[in-house]
């Protein structure tokens, strides 16, 4: 039960609002505009609370920069806590985001301490410093995989801002992630719309229920996910927010993501959601 809670958790911290996108795909990048986006979740396994993340971004004359926090609370703090605060900077090109650097630190219930930093640059894979050194030759990552990849903080800037979607495919397509040790890819698959609840949810547009696919591409063990140790299915329900401050002229927001564990529902529910200083969320 611990293994599933903290491979689920994890994920959720890490795409909470890796969700979906809604920008079509001719749309350009807006010049000089400036815009500040601040999320809250909180993490729930069946009905019970056990954690909370929150995920704070600035867009200002196409640079971004992000920072987040994840923690654990209540029940689950008993035999599992984890506290995770990150940030990045970057740029926006297109409907590309390049990252300049990410830097990230977490600490577990056993009192391990993780620190990571990745330095990009224009070419070639990103400069990576860890702190306990990672073993990036037991499950090594190609030069060419890590490349290819964005962090998770970039990641979730990616999605928000709609880059990766047309009007075909209102959840966007999919995302390259490489946090130092792993590469990994998230895939959006589009399912159906529901309407919006606009008594809680003012000016929001259609809701699009997705599809979240978890696929391992390096430096995992081979045999982490074989078996019945395989990622649950994971969905999320997600609403379109026209911004003419917003990068590309809309947000995308995850209102709720959840996966069905064999232990139980896990899920993140949307608490807090301000843009440009605006509470766009009614309890």
């Amino acid at each position: 039960m611990r293994q599933i809670l903290w491979a689920v958790a994890t994920l959720l911290a890490i795409v909470s609002s890796v969700s979906a996108g809604a920008a079509r795909s001719k749309t350009q990048l807006l010049p000089n505009t400036t815009s500040r986006v601040d999320i809250s979740y909180e993490l729930r396994f069946w009905f019970m609370p056990f954690g909370h993340t929150n995920y704070h971004v600035t867009y200002e004359n196409r640079a971004y920069q992000a920072t987040s926090q994840f923690n654990t609370s209540g029940l689950v703090s008993v035999f599992w806590q984890a506290q995770i605060n990150a940030g990045v900077s970057g740029w926006l090109s297109g409907h590309k985001l390049l990252p300049f650097i990410y830097e990230s630190f977490s600490r577990r219930s056993s009192g391990k301490i993780q620190q990571v930093k990745l330095s990009f640059q224009q070419h070639g894979p990103p400069l990576l410093l860890a702190n306990p050194p990672y073993n990036t030759k037991r499950y090594p990552v190609s030069a060419k995989e890590q490349e290819a990849g964005i962090d998770p903080m970039s990641a979730i800037s990616f999605v928000l801002t709609g880059a990766s979607a047309t009007s075909e495919q209102p959840c966007g397509k999919i995302v390259h992630v490489f946090d130092g040790r792993r590469r990994y890819d998230i895939v959006f698959t589009y399912l159906h719309d529901e309407k919006s609840n606009h008594d809680r949810f003012p000016g929001a547009g259609p809701v699009h229920i997705c599809a979240l696919h978890y696929f391992q591409i390096a430096g995992f063990k081979p045999n982490l996910l074989r078996g019945k140790n395989h990622w649950p299915p994971i969905y999320a329900r997600v609403a379109d927010i026209a911004r003419p401050t917003a990068p590309l002229g809309n947000y995308v927001i995850p209102l709720q993501i959840w996966a069905d564990t064999e232990w139980g529902e896990v899920s993140a529910h949307l608490t807090n959601l301000r843009i440009d200083g605006r509470t766009m969320l009614k309890h």
